[in-house]
């Protein structure tokens, strides 16, 4: 072993990280394959300080090995207590904090999200030296508008020996972009704990920079953070800033102003979430205020009304970002009944709340679902449940929630598979035509169901097409007439489910549930989008006015281009190059206001990046697209971004440019032998004349592949046969070199 001479491989992990470094072997892929690997043993530590110190030595490329992997494993130590505890943090430390300079010396050397990764672990450990290295990486700045500042910070937490240090050296001068408002938070939480002396905002130049943050229109979020910080700041200017935050424009802002003033003691604070505690949208933040404050007695007896307070808790669980996003702009019980919850089968009180999110331009409808609040508050936003009987609904959700807690577990049946065919048996009704199993489930003892195994069967019954729930003498049949096109069968199977878990039979009828979905004509999707596109090349929009635009003009984009194809036939596909270069052109315009998150790889730019590319090269200007790929570099760092620009380039035959992109798609890709791009990679090295590598690289992402489809049920087949492709169209005569290293020609399973 070249670099791990003297050590003695006695454990999953140190097979894995050595054999990644001295083999080549994926790193990434064999740490998956250990889950959850407790760190415990001193082999395991100082295997992974050799490998760190490999990296750092410079005796390995950085980007050769997934180094965030390696970072990680230090979070997994099993506790202080063990013996690799106590070399990760005498030895691992010292070579993380090495790593960590490097990186800020030479900012090319590893990636931020590397570095990013160390400065958590560094936190974790909570040494005064690595406290050192990340107030100095907050100085340089080191990512300024990464969020992971918000996890580096949380990692410090009350009881955090170095926690008091930080929040004093980082006080003056305060750190610039994110990194102060991650610092923000973080102290915030701690001052609400009582665990902080001084707020490291509670200065002049705090309270400028909150006042700054409570007039931003960039993102309404940093006002939250800024009226949070009010009541632990003791200057004269704290009651300006308070004013200030009561007087905000949005909602959310001023309620949070109101919970600090209301812990200052005003009466107004006090007075104005007792009345937010009537309105859904802010109902249930503001009775846990009260309840926090301990003025439980100023919650209105409205407000605790069990319907109310369902319909105040499903509000605030939409508005999270993570859900729909937004406060509804309306909320309707529709159904309310005490249903006998599995798996203790006692009736608990549920409600199934209807919302409505009215439309945010003409192109749009309004949104509308159905939640539900009891054992869980949930909902799903396109399962079109307003096209559903109500206990369909409950049974949907109480489907769900099994499958989530492991009670109720649904696999897919292999088409060719005759293993379950004997439950075709249990159906006594009419005769079913070509029926196949598709779907089975098993169900928890703790269910109490009667029965283990429930299956599901495609068929067609009295010329009808359809399902039939195989489940005994609750067997069911539900034709396809009776449910919305495209109807998943797994969802069949657990309303049938969780209709008889929770008692409620059968329905007679869903036909009159189904409704059509509304269309509109051409000539007003055109009017509507060129409305959007007017208003979305203004230069006065305030940053979330654009934000929002920009969203519309992605979702509704193909739509126009269909309904301009549909009015000008006879221009058909001359529309969408002119499209997205004005779409491009306003968001170049619009970068010095929102900065990075313009070209966001899920922009309407990054969605149809690759068709433009394409357009462009069929069009024979191809050669336009090097400055958007130079553009967009560091901007896509990632590995859907590294994949796309990599692709661009390749097609533009521009090989050394997209031969970066791929070997850092490579790096860090967890399953790169499986991607497409490492033929392409392939296809660069032979023609820079490197045939031997490019024939190693291919040998080993067949064999990858084929690995893979071993252990698992989904077809790896068209990634084989591309890499296949590629091999046999660099190497003609390769056959029998696959053949030698027992490569087959396919990976589905003979005859």
């Amino acid at each position: 072993m070249r670099w791990f001479n003297g050590f003695r491989i006695a454990s999953p992990l140190q097979a894995a990280v050595i054999n990644s470094i001295e083999g080549g072997e994926d790193l990434s892929d064999k740490l998956h394959e250990l889950e959850e690997y407790p760190i415990s043993s001193r082999g395991d530590a100082l295997t992974i300080c050799r490998a760190l110190e490999i990296v750092v030595e410079g005796e390995l490329a950085p980007d050769a090995f997934p180094l965030q992997d390696l970072i990680f494993l230090f979070q997994n130590v099993k506790n202080s207590a063990c013996p690799a505890f106590s070399v990760l943090h005498d030895t691992g430390i010292p070579l993380l904090i090495r790593l960590v300079s490097q990186g800020l010396r030479q900012r090319d050397r590893f990636g931020e999200q590397d570095l990013l990764c160390a400065l958590k672990v560094l936190a974790f450990y909570g040494t005064a030296d690595g406290a050192t290295m990340i107030l100095k990486a907050a100085r340089a700045p080191l990512a300024p508008h990464s969020y992971t500042w918000h996890l580096v910070f949380r990692a410090f937490g009350p009881e955090h020996p170095e926690t008091a240090r930080l929040l004093s050296e980082l006080s003056h001068p305060l750190p610039e972009s994110f990194i102060a408002v991650a610092l923000l938070d973080a102290a915030n939480q701690y001052r609400r704990q009582k665990k902080v002396a001084r707020h490291p905002f509670d200065s002049t130049e705090g309270l400028a920079r909150l006042k700054t943050y409570l007039r931003s229109t960039h993102d309404d979020s940093y006002g939250v953070s800024a009226a949070a910080a009010i009541p632990f700041l003791t200057g004269r200017g704290r009651s300006q800033l308070l004013n200030l935050a009561l007087k905000h424009a949005n909602p959310t802002v001023a309620m949070e102003a109101a919970w600090a003033a209301a812990k200052l003691g005003n009466r107004q604070g006090i007075a104005t979430l007792s009345s937010l505690c009537l309105d859904l949208n802010f109902a249930e933040q503001a009775r846990q205020y009260l309840e926090e404050l301990g003025l439980k007695d100023s919650i209105p007896e409205a407000a605790r009304d069990p319907g109310f307070r369902a319909c105040a808790e499903f509000s605030h669980w939409l508005a999270h970002p993570s859900e729909l996003g937004r406060k509804p702009d309306q909320l309707t019980i529709v159904d309310h009944r005490q249903l006998p919850w599995p798996p203790a089968r006692e009736p608990i009180p549920c409600w199934l709340i209807q919302y409505r999110a009215q439309a945010q331009s003409d192109l749009d409808e309004d949104d509308v679902g159905i939640g539900m609040v009891g054992s869980m508050t949930f909902c799903f936003f396109d399962a079109k449940l307003n096209q559903r009987p109500l206990e369909d609904i409950y049974a949907l959700y109480c489907g769900w929630e099994m499958a989530v807690g492991k009670l109720l577990k649904i696999d897919t049946v292999t088409p060719a598979s005759h293993e379950y065919d004997s439950c075709l048996n249990q159906w006594t009704g009419g005769t079913l035509e070509h029926p196949a199993v598709t779907a089975i489930a098993e169900l928890n003892p703790d269910l109490k169901y009667g029965r283990r195994l429930v299956a599901l069967a495609s068929a067609t019954l009295a010329g009808n097409a359809g399902w039939v729930v195989l489940d005994g003498p609750q067997s069911h049949w539900y034709p396809a007439t009776e449910f919305a096109p495209q109807e998943s069968s797994l969802e069949i199977l657990k309303l049938h489910l969780g209709r008889q878990l929770l008692n409620l039979g059968h329905a007679t009828s869903r036909t009159p549930w189904v409704k059509p979905s509304p269309t509109l004509q051409s000539g007003k999707i055109v009017d509507a989008y060129s409305r959007l596109l007017s208003r979305f090349n203004e230069t006065t929009l305030a940053p979330d006015e654009w934000e929002k635009l920009a969203q519309q003009i992605k979702s509704h984009f193909e739509t126009y281009l269909e309904a301009l194809d549909t009015l000008h036939p006879e221009a058909q596909g001359a529309f969408f190059v002119p499209l997205y270069e004005q779409v491009l052109a306003a968001a170049r315009r619009a970068e010095p206001i929102l900065g990075e998150e313009t070209f966001d790889i899920f922009s309407v730019i990054g969605a149809h990046f690759e068709q433009y590319v394409q357009a462009k090269i069929q069009g024979g200007h191809g050669e336009e697209v090097l400055p958007l790929i130079e553009l967009l570099t560091p901007k896509w760092r990632s590995n859907l971004g590294y994949s796309l620009l990599g692709r661009a380039a390749y097609q533009l035959k521009a090989f050394a440019l997209a031969e970066p992109f791929f070997l850092k798609l490579k790096a860090s890709l967890k399953n790169w032998k499986m991607a497409e791009d490492m033929g392409m990679l392939a296809a660069i090295w032979w023609e820079n004349g490197q045939a031997k590598r490019a024939r190693a690289l291919l040998l080993e992402c067949l064999a990858g592949v084929l690995a893979q489809s071993r252990k698992q049920d989904e077809s790896c087949e068209a990634q084989f046969q591309s890499h296949r492709r590629m091999y046999l169209k660099l190497f003609p005569k390769g056959e029998s070199t696959l053949a030698s290293h027992g490569i087959p020609p396919t990976t589905e399973p003979g005859d």
